[in-house]
């Protein structure tokens, strides 16, 4: 569905739409192509069903006053940003606990250091869409869910990703005078004989200076957290995310075993290296 969505709103104003609705179809069932072990039998999670949905949603908001913005030719659709946010001290002793490639960008320079450092903290990321609507402009983050409630919104009042992503707009354009967060939710679930199976929902939140201080502060204080788990080799397990709404972790029945035999699990047939697409500077 984001596939489709970021070929929709990169395109929409200078493509023919039967040839955009082509483009988007086809974008659907490739990435439906990278992932063969979830077309299960029976399971609705299907393209054809992910490009059903998506036409109902082109045909809810056709009329719509939502248009990117465009900087430097190039409308802001799926784009990459980084954020400055501090510096911290690490004792560069975290460097030889860490087996799996290196934590900074510099290589040469973790083999070299020595004694407490000063390290510069960057956050990174990808947009879904920065939108003008009214003459205003919103960052606008598309979501899939099959389940829906109050408390879904509700959360994103203070969530730390839309306040950090709204946060990061402001230093990258303060020129815009982003408004604040527009979820774009699509809620897609198991069609029944008696009702649709999709919804659409939006929900716009604006946030405060002091939102984007405290979050700036529990950033780096989380950070803080994961360098000190670094350096001490020590990761205390935290439950209360090992099985939620959507079901557990995947890495829950690594959990589960001793802590001698973890390793051999993780390096087995039964996990993927799954890394997220790189994100520019």
């Amino acid at each position: 569905m984001h596939a489709a969505l970021e070929i929709y709103y990169k395109l929409r104003l200078t493509t023919e739409p039967t040839e955009l609705m082509a483009l988007c179809h086809k974008g659907i069932y490739h990435e439906f192509s990278k992932f063969p072990h979830l077309n299960l039998v029976n399971e609705y999670r299907t393209p054809e069903y992910c490009f059903e949905c998506f036409v109902k949603y082109v045909a809810q908001y056709k009329s719509e006053n939502l248009h990117p913005v465009v900087k430097d030719d190039k409308p802001l659709v799926e784009f990459s940003f980084s954020l400055d946010l501090g510096n911290t001290t690490i004792d560069s002793s975290v460097f030889s606990h860490y087996d799996f490639g290196t934590i900074t960008d510099d290589a040469e320079f973790e083999s070299k250091a020595t004694g407490p450092l000063d390290v510069k903290i960057k956050w990174t990321g990808i947009c879904d869409l920065l939108a003008e609507s009214n003459n205003d402009v919103w960052l606008v983050d598309h979501k899939t869910t099959s389940i829906l409630s109050e408390d879904f919104f509700n959360g994103f009042n203070i969530a730390m990703q839309p306040v950090g992503y709204v946060n990061a707009m402001r230093h990258a354009f303060p020129e815009l005078n982003v408004k604040g967060f527009l979820l774009n939710v699509e809620a897609c679930r198991k069609p029944t004989k008696s009702g649709t199976g999709w919804e659409p929902h939006r929900s716009f939140h604006r946030y405060e200076q002091w939102h984007f201080d405290e979050w700036n502060s529990d950033v780096l204080a989380l950070i803080g957290e994961f360098l000190h788990n670094l350096s001490s080799n020590v990761w205390p397990r935290k439950t209360t995310w090992c099985v939620g709404k959507y079901g557990k972790c995947p890495y829950f029945d690594v959990c589960s075993l001793p802590p001698s035999s973890r390793l051999h699990y993780l390096l087995s047939d039964a996990y993927d290296i799954n890394t997220w697409k790189p994100v520019s500077a």
